[in-house]
């Protein structure tokens, strides 16, 4: 009677361990994307910003600002045309930890600025998605780094 008690106890304690595991696996991998998905929309935008600009007829071009950590602009001139904020996209914890205070690219598509945007997780320590933005080209690379 005894050891059926403690072959259920420990049964019942290796289910537990497994689910908290897997739990918290499933809630970091979470995390993770959530920041990859935040870098691949801002480097969309970036994308987008780059052949605007080298396609404009007009002479008010457009510029990215990031503001408050979370979220970023997208101007033209001084009208906002676009605010991406990473909360109302679904990456809530997602910030800036890295990142140039504003951003344009010249008639040609090459970028006024050269730089990396670092972005991050507020409960991930060791994870990063780092936007760096090439100074000939134009090009931006995600990596993911620790």
């Amino acid at each position: 009677m005894l050891l059926d008690v403690l072959s259920a106890c420990a049964l019942i304690t290796f289910i537990s361990l497994s689910v908290f595991t897997a739990n918290e696996h499933f809630n970091t991998t979470l995390k993770m994307n959530k920041v990859r998905t935040a870098a691949a929309i801002f480097a969309q935008d970036l994308r987008r910003l780059q052949r605007y600009t080298m396609f404009q007829s007009s002479g008010t071009g457009l510029t990215i600002k990031t503001k408050n950590g979370t979220e970023y602009r997208v101007n033209q001139g001084l009208t906002v045309k676009r605010t991406v904020n990473f909360k109302d996209i679904g990456c809530d914890g997602v910030y800036f930890s890295k990142s140039l205070s504003t951003g344009s690219f010249s008639a040609t598509g090459t970028p006024a600025y050269t730089g990396d945007y670092e972005l991050r997780h507020k409960e991930l320590e060791n994870f990063s998605c780092t936007l760096s933005l090439q100074p000939v080209t134009g090009r931006v690379i995600i990596l993911e780094g620790q």
